[in-house]
C-alpha cells in the first residue's frame, strides 16, 4: 500500500540522549515501519549528559549504520529551546520512548499541537494511546501506535490532538495549576 501524503511520516525527538531515554530501540523501530512502504523518517536531536551516555549514544549510532538502508534516521546536535516550536513544525509525530515519570518534552509538544507516540504511562494513563490499548513497553506497541495514528481521518487526529491539548492546559499549564490550587484552598475554607 503506497503512503498518503497525508500520512504522518517525519518523526522527531529531542532530548537527552542516554539509557533512561530508549534511543537504542529507534534503529530497530525505524527499520520495522520501514518494512512497509510508508517511509518514515526520524531526526534526533540532543546530546549525551555523561561518559556512561557516550558510550552508549556510540553503540546507538553503530546500530544505526549497520541498518542504515532502511532506518532513515539523522542523528543532530541539540536544539536551542527557542527553536525548539520552529523545528517542530516540521515534523509530523514526536516519539518519546522514557519509562519514568512524566517527561517535560511530552507536554512541551502537547502543547505545540504535536501528535506524541509513548510509551510512557504516566503520559499515556492521562491523554490515552492512539490505539486504545494497554500500555506496553514493546516495540509491537509502538508500532501499534503509528499504525492507529495512520488510521485516522483527518478530522479525527485534529480532534484528538485537540483533546489532547486541552488536557494539557488544564492539567500543566500555569493556569491550570493556579485554579486547581486555588480550588483545594476553597474547599479547606470553613463557612
Amino acid at each position: 500500500m503506497a503512503r498518503s501524503p497525508e500520512k504522518l511520516h517525519k518523526v522527531l525527538y529531542y532530548g537527552r540522549l542516554d539509557p533512561s531515554k530508549n534511543i537504542h530501540i529507534f534503529p530497530d523501530l525505524m527499520f520495522e515501519l520501514n518494512r512497509s512502504s510508508y517511509s518514515y523518517s526520524m531526526d534526533v536531536f540532543g546530546r549525551t549528559a555523561n561518559l556512561e551516555s557516550e558510550k552508549y549514544f556510540f553503540n546507538v549510532v553503530s546500530s544505526h549504520k549497520a541498518k542504515s538502508q532502511k532506518t532513515s534516521i539523522t542523528f543532530h546536535d541539540p536544539i536551542a529551546r527557542a527553536l525548539i516550536p520552529d523545528i517542530a513544525k516540521k515534523y509530523d509525530i514526536f516519539l518519546n520512548l522514557f519509562s519514568g515519570s512524566l517527561d517535560k518534552t511530552l507536554i512541551e509538544t502537547t502543547f505545540m499541537g504535536m501528535p506524541v507516540i509513548t510509551w510512557n504511562r504516566e503520559y499515556c494513563s492521562q491523554f490515552g494511546t492512539w490505539s486504545n490499548s494497554s500500555v506496553s513497553e514493546t516495540l509491537d506497541f509502538i508500532i501499534k501506535e503509528f499504525e492507529s495514528i495512520n488510521s485516522l481521518k483527518k478530522i479525527e487526529l485534529s480532534k484528538e490532538i485537540n483533546r489532547r491539548l486541552d488536557l494539557a492546559i488544564t492539567n500543566h499549564s500555569f493556569e491550570g495549576w493556579i485554579n486547581r490550587l486555588a480550588g483545594l484552598l476553597k474547599e479547606g475554607e470553613t463557612p
